[in-house]
């Protein structure tokens, strides 16, 4: 994947626009995978599931996984999904080893513009979020941008992690 310049302010921090072409074209590949992972076979899923999170060496995503660009989404090991599980991308997402992650769970990076002008035109700014190694989060569970999961956690369901879970 080529870098361009509003890919870098995104992975970097600052506030970029999120209807800029080439964020767009990359959200569209990472939708059309998301949708062909809805519709395959266990053994043609595996080779979508690599091809949309190319950082990722060994997870099982349960149906209904859905993320905006699927490079950002790093993995040190071996994590599992349930169902309906989202990761907004905009910034690195990284999953320690041992990492199980259940249903209806939302890991988000990207935040909106406070102004409503700059919000309407699609200002965001992303934030990573880090996940240790042996983690358990439970269903329904939200990690919210720039957040950090100890290793050895457990969110419970529902629970919100807005910080750091340390």
């Amino acid at each position: 994947m080529s870098e361009s310049n509003d890919w870098k302010m995104m992975i970097n921090g600052a506030w970029y626009c999120t209807h800029a072409p080439a964020l767009v074209s990359l959200r569209k590949r990472a939708k059309r995978l998301c949708e062909q992972l809805q519709r395959e076979i266990p053994p043609l899923r595996e080779r979508t599931v690599k091809s949309l999170l190319p950082n990722v060496c060994d997870g099982h995503v349960g149906p209904g996984f859905w993320c905006d660009y699927g490079a950002n989404i790093h993995c040190e090991g071996r994590f599992t999904t349930g169902e309906n599980v989202v990761m907004l991308d905009a910034a690195l997402v990284r999953i320690g080893n041992n990492v199980m992650i259940e249903d209806g769970v939302c890991i988000a990076t990207v935040t909106h513009h406070e102004d409503a002008v700059k919000r309407r035109e699609g200002w965001q700014q992303a934030h990573p979020v880090y996940i240790g190694h042996n983690v358990f989060i439970g269903a329904g569970a939200c990690i919210l941008p720039g957040s950090i999961v100890a290793d050895n956690s457990v969110i419970p369901q529902g629970g919100v992690v807005s910080r750091s879970s340390r």
